[in-house]
């Protein structure tokens, strides 16, 4: 069991859409044509047409996830580190073999509604650190591609 999790986002902001997948694939054991095809079959058409409009898998990405939450509960945050990618434009099947080199480095990501943005920039600014933008999608393409461009 698991999602098709399709991530947005405008600006700053960011929102999901996730799509239940009942009966996951064992992508050790098929093509992404064929990966696609039991994805396509559990999902609804908004999902499907996603499938559809973009056909090729970029890589895999996995990475070590740490919650909390403020004490009044208007932003979470979340700790990513261990991040491994791997590459999946030159093949038909799915690379879980051969891993690419990605710097050590711990994501720290706040979370909230709009409406609490105060809040949360309260919160950001007692933390003595340089605040940027991160992509986990952008940096995984950029190493892919050989750019080594990280921010």
């Amino acid at each position: 069991k698991g999602s098709l999790e399709i991530k947005r986002k405008r600006n700053f902001f960011g929102w999901k859409h996730n799509f239940n997948i009942s009966d996951g694939p064992d992508i050790s054991q098929h093509t992404w044509i064929e990966i696609k095809k039991i994805l396509s079959a559990q999902i609804p058409i908004k999902g499907k047409a996603w499938l559809r409009s973009h056909p090729v898998p970029v890589f895999i990405n996995r990475y070590v996830r740490q919650y909390f939450i403020s004490n009044d509960g208007k932003v979470r945050v979340t700790l990513d580190s261990e991040e491994k990618l791997w590459d999946q434009i030159r093949g038909i099947k799915p690379n879980t073999n051969i891993t690419n080199t990605l710097p050590e480095m711990i994501v720290i990501e706040f979370k909230f509604h709009r409406n609490h943005q105060a809040v949360a920039n309260s919160y950001i600014q007692k933390i003595p650190l340089r605040v940027t933008r991160h992509s986990k999608y952008v940096n995984g393409v950029n190493t892919i591609a050989g750019n080594g461009v990280w921010y």
